[in-house]
């Protein structure tokens, strides 16, 4: 494994400074151990370049380079991507939930539980070893839509 990263910086590095000069590389290997198939890691990024552009030149230069990883005898490539996040910021009125009679811890709770999910019970079944927990969370269109806030209902314990 050091081998190959020693050959292939130089010429990863070349191409990447000609065609993406703001993107900053790191190529990682496992130091020596037991003899195991050794890990790899070719990392880069940029604050320079948009993430769609960063994300669709990575699995170019994914596809560009799996001849070589092949021969190397490579296996398991893939890519980290998780796709965009979409970040909702919550604002709350603390006099508008104090009047109702809740908490922001409330709301967090509840808002944590649909985006999350939450463990609530156990259920002993004859056909299990072992108790089967249930989890409640939203359903995926319920997570994945901001309207979703709207229908959601904090109680007043009271």
């Amino acid at each position: 494994s050091e081998n190959f990263v020693i050959k292939l910086r130089p010429a990863l590095k070349k191409f990447l400074q000609e065609h993406y000069p703001s993107v900053e590389m790191r190529l990682l290997e496992d130091p020596p151990g037991p003899p195991v198939r050794a890990t790899f890691l070719l990392e880069f990024s940029s604050n320079e370049i948009a993430y769609d552009t960063l994300l669709r030149d990575a699995q170019r230069l994914k596809t560009k380079l799996s001849p070589y990883l092949q021969k190397h005898a490579v296996v398991d490539v893939g890519t980290s991507d998780d796709g965009w996040q979409t970040k909702y910021i919550v604002k709350l009125d603390h006099q508008l939930i104090a009047n109702a009679g809740i908490t922001a811890e409330q709301i967090g709770a509840t808002l944590g539980t649909l985006y999350h999910g939450m463990d609530v019970s156990l259920i002993y079944d004859d056909t299990s070893l072992e108790p089967v927990t249930i989890h409640v969370r939203g359903k995926d269109a319920q997570v994945n839509s901001v309207e979703s806030f709207s229908h959601v209902l904090i109680t007043n314990p009271q």
